[in-house]
This record gives C-alpha cells, sequence and structure tokens, in this order.
C-alpha cells in the first residue's frame, strides 16, 4: 500500500491570531468542515493509502462536534492521526479524552521557553499552554510540543529552551524551521543566525528528549555540510518528491500544506466512487522549498 500525507485544516477560527500563522486562522474566521464529510475523506483515503494523518486548524478544540466523530472512527484510522493544538483549551469531556488517547500524538505549540520569546508569536500564557500539556501527558496522552524555530528563539531554544521543556516533563518537542506564507509573508521572524551555530547547539542538547528538527530544501547543503557528531543523532533525507494532500475547510484541494493557491479539485463536489477515482488515477507529488526535507533526529 502506497503512503501518502493527509493534512486536513477542519476549521479556520482560532481563539489566538499568531504573527506567523501559515493559512491565516483567526477570530472571526468561520469555515468548518463539514463532519459527513471529514468521516468520508478520512475513511476513503485510508482505504487505498497507509495515511500519515494531520488534523489542523484555526485551533480544532474550538469545533468540539469534530471530536463525535473521531470516536466512532476505527482503531485503524485514529492511529494514524496527528492533531496539533494551540494548548489553550482545557479538554475534559471523556469521549475527547478518549479519542486523544487513541491518536497518534497530540502535538502542542509553543514558541520559546520564556513569555517574552512565547508572545513575540502568541498571544497565549506559556505557563497555562505548558501545565496544561503536562495534564494531558498525565492522563496518557502522547503529548509533543511543537516550536517554529524563528529569529526571536532562534539563540536560545536549544540552549535553555529544551532544559525547560524537559523540566516541565516533555520528553518529546519537534522544532520546525519558519516558512514565509500566510501572516509571516513579511520575513519578519525569518531565522538570521548562521545554522552551523543551531546544529552545534543541536549536537550539545544534554536533557534526554527525544528532539527532532524539520528543515526545509533550502537547508540541505548546510546540514551536509557541517561536520556532525553521530552519537545518539540520525539524519533523514526525505524524498526529493512528496506524496501528499492538503485538504481545506471548505473540501478544496491543494498540493502543499504550507502553500493551498493551486486548487486541484474539491472532494465535497465530488462522490465516493469519483474520489477514489480521483485518489488512483495518480500520485500526487509536488516539490517547494516550504515542506520538510531534512530531519535530524536526537535520542535520549
Amino acid at each position: 500500500m502506497k503512503s501518502i500525507d493527509l493534512h486536513i485544516h477542519s476549521n479556520t477560527d482560532c481563539n489566538l491570531s499568531c504573527k506567523h500563522c501559515y493559512n491565516n486562522s483567526g477570530e472571526g474566521k468561520t469555515e468548518r468542515i463539514d463532519l459527513t464529510e471529514l468521516k468520508r475523506y478520512l475513511e476513503i483515503t485510508s482505504q487505498i493509502y497507509d495515511c500519515d494523518i494531520h488534523l489542523e486548524g484555526g485551533e480544532i478544540f474550538l469545533y468540539p462536534e469534530l471530536f463525535d466523530i473521531l470516536y466512532d472512527l476505527d482503531d485503524s484510522i485514529l492511529k494514524s492521526i496527528t492533531i496539533t493544538t494551540n494548548g489553550t483549551i482545557k479538554v475534559q469531556n471523556t469521549n475527547v479524552i478518549s479519542v486523544l488517547k487513541r491518536i497518534n500524538a497530540l502535538r502542542i505549540s509553543v514558541e520559546g521557553h520564556t513569555q517574552e520569546i512565547h508572545e513575540k508569536v502568541r498571544n497565549s500564557s506559556l505557563d497555562f499552554v505548558l501545565t496544561n500539556g503536562i495534564a494531558l501527558l498525565n492522563m496518557g496522552i502522547n503529548v509533543v510540543l511543537r516550536i517554529t524555530l524563528n529569529r526571536y528563539n532562534q539563540d536560545s531554544l536549544l540552549i535553555d529552551g529544551i532544559t525547560k521543556f524537559y523540566q516541565y516533563g516533555y520528553k518529546k518537542i519537534q522544532i520546525y524551521e519558519f516558512q514565509e506564507v500566510g501572516r509571516g509573508n513579511n520575513n519578519a521572524f525569518s531565522i538570521t543566525c548562521d545554522f552551523k551555530q543551531i546544529f552545534k547547539q543541536f549536537e550539545s542538547v544534554a536533557v534526554p528528549v527525544d528532539l527532532k528538527m524539520m528543515l526545509s530544501s533550502r537547508r540541505i547543503q548546510d546540514v551536509q555540510d557541517y561536520p556532525w557528531n553521530h552519537h545518539n543523532l540520525t539524519i533523514t533525507y526525505n524524498d526529493e518528491n512528496e506524496n501528499g494532500i492538503s485538504i481545506n475547510a471548505n473540501g478544496e484541494i491543494s498540493l502543499c500544506a504550507w502553500n493551498d493557491q493551486e486548487i486541484i479539485a474539491n472532494f465535497s463536489q465530488m462522490s465516493n466512487a469519483q474520489i477514489l477515482a480521483f485518489l488512483n488515477s495518480r500520485d500526487f507529488f509536488h516539490t517547494c522549498t516550504h515542506c520538510s526535507k531534512v530531519v535530524l533526529h536526537k535520542e535520549p
């Protein structure tokens, strides 16, 4: 069975207005995916693909009815789903907690280890988000911290930030290179330091966390040129072409989760048979400078 990365943007409403938001979600936005359609997309795609599914907003916990649909899904689908949240909403519903325990991972986004750095990007309380995440972790949910590497945290994240998150109780952390898309397309958050400095700091992380850094194709040469000490470190170069589709809340399909300018279909206007025929008709490869092409993985 072929593999595919499936990104689904469930809703555009969000209780934050992050300055680097790649899909311009925020308060006042109203698009929400039809829940019957969501179930249909997940079940049909999983019939013919080994899916790596990412459910993203907006803020997904502002759409609680969505979890009723997820609750009834087969575990074979749920275990392929990663949900991303800003971590500002407490989860108390037992069915929602059950879903979160059955999925692959719940990723909580923060932007730095101090409130000052965090709020350069996100208008939320860092301490609340981190405490909320630990509460979910203690429920048996696979919680992963997700951080965007940007110019405001580039000097401290790997030196002080990872240690602080570990002291909170986080053992799995993923770092993504900032991309100049959406509200971040003005380059205000672009990384300004030499990546040799970042790589040196990455190697030097001493606390026992499962740490991954995802980099775009623009960093391949930097990674290849750096004199790595490969102790507890693996470097993976993704295929030049990535098989994946992104489904917007209105059913529109694009190839890149970062950039939905080129719409290739609309699943909401297609029957089950038409969607199956469409998915079987081709591969969904694309190349871009935004998607992750290099993964640095430092194990505990």
